[in-house]
């Protein structure tokens, strides 16, 4: 006998089965079925008849504690709110950046506590790391590793350099697991920062105009290639620009092991139009795009080109977001609970495309 049964439009991964049913058991899912007639008995049922019954998203970048007043807690209770059933946690945290086996075992306890939707764990390594880091960190149960070659934080969120990167990325590798990265050059995006606040700039599009394109593909075009020679697994977290796609695609073809990841601030929002409606509530790193940037990174999306949309939720308090200079913001949004709205209007509303491509996607 089932728990419960729920009736509906059953969305899967290669299609939409109308006016089928899905049987719950003990939380899981224990049965799909092409119409409700055909499951066992249940003893709570949801008509949802000419509704979708999306499955549980995934949500493959998400900071729960990137700030001291987002936690676990909160950031599951708004993924379950939104439809996502998974997350993929980042490892910058505040205070304790998850790069030791005990700073991993402690964010477990936690997450075993307060956790309201699964919870996968990414690791990081240290600014200095070593290869043989790798090894205790997999072993207790980490996924993958998140590196940025960004430096927010020498600490928290080190710019990883290149020797280092020699040397864990083969280890990385030899493990099987894969290895994302946030790619920015920050001496370029840092230069230019600190020309405009000499020309006396302060309002929102000069975030954009001081994180040019290749301020991106120039860190996306490294990376890939120390993937070809390390063999590593490499994502590409938040990539914003079209060229970025086309790279990784390169890439492919020379047999590197490489997914594309973008974000729904970067397909909907618009930097001309947004930033100066919304100001730094729009600030996010890498900058949303303009439009001809927008246009070519949804073709790249509709040709099936990126591989999976997630929300990189790193919501701030309203204090963090509402200074009158730009660069006295902190960089984020919210986003686990508008993900699969957003993107559901975006390409089954409006574009006309099966909600087994959101499926796919989220």
């Amino acid at each position: 006998m089932l728990d419960l049964l729920v009736k509906g439009d059953v969305v899967l991964g290669h299609g939409v089965v109308r006016n089928g049913a899905v049987g719950v058991v003990g939380g899981k899912v224990a049965g799909l079925y092409a119409a409700p007639a055909a499951a066992p008995a249940a003893a709570e049922s949801v008509d949802s008849t000419g509704c979708l019954v999306y499955p549980g998203m995934v949500d493959a970048h998400v900071h729960c504690h990137s700030n001291q007043a987002e936690t676990i807690a909160l950031a599951t209770q708004a993924a379950a709110a939104g439809g996502v059933t998974t997350i993929l946690d980042m490892p910058y945290d505040i205070g304790a950046p998850v790069n030791t086996v005990e700073i991993f075992r402690a964010k477990v306890a936690e997450i075993g506590r307060v956790a309201r939707v699964d919870v996968a764990m990414l690791a990081t390594l240290r600014k200095r790391a070593e290869a043989d880091e790798v090894a205790p960190l997999v072993r207790e149960g980490a996924c993958g590793f998140k590196m940025s070659v960004y430096e927010t934080d020498p600490d928290r969120f080190p710019r990883i350099d290149d020797h280092v990167l020699w040397q864990v990325l083969p280890e990385i590798a030899r493990h099987g697991v894969p290895v994302g990265f946030h790619g920015e050059i920050d001496l370029i995006i840092e230069d230019l920062i600190a020309r405009a606040k000499r020309d006396g700039r302060t309002d929102p599009l000069a975030h954009y105009e001081t994180r040019p394109p290749a301020s991106e593909t120039l860190a996306i075009l490294k990376l890939l290639e120390l993937a070809y020679w390390t063999k590593a697994k490499l994502h590409i977290f938040h990539t914003s620009q079209p060229r970025s796609v086309e790279l990784a695609q390169w890439f492919k073809g020379q047999g590197v092991d490489v997914s594309v990841e973008t974000c729904p601030h970067y397909l909907l929002l618009d930097a001309e139009r947004d930033l100066p409606r919304v100001k730094a509530f729009a600030k996010i790193n890498p900058s949303i795009l303009k439009q001809p940037e927008r246009d070519a990174l949804w073709s790249h999306l509709l040709a099936g080109r990126v591989d999976i949309i997630a929300s990189d939720h790193a919501p701030w308090l309203p204090e963090r977001k509402n200074k009158e200079n730009i660069f006295d913001n902190a960089s984020g949004a919210p986003g686990l609970e508008t993900s699969l709205p957003l993107m559901h209007d975006a390409l089954v509303v409006q574009r006309g495309e099966d909600p087994s491509r959101v499926a796919r996607l989220l």
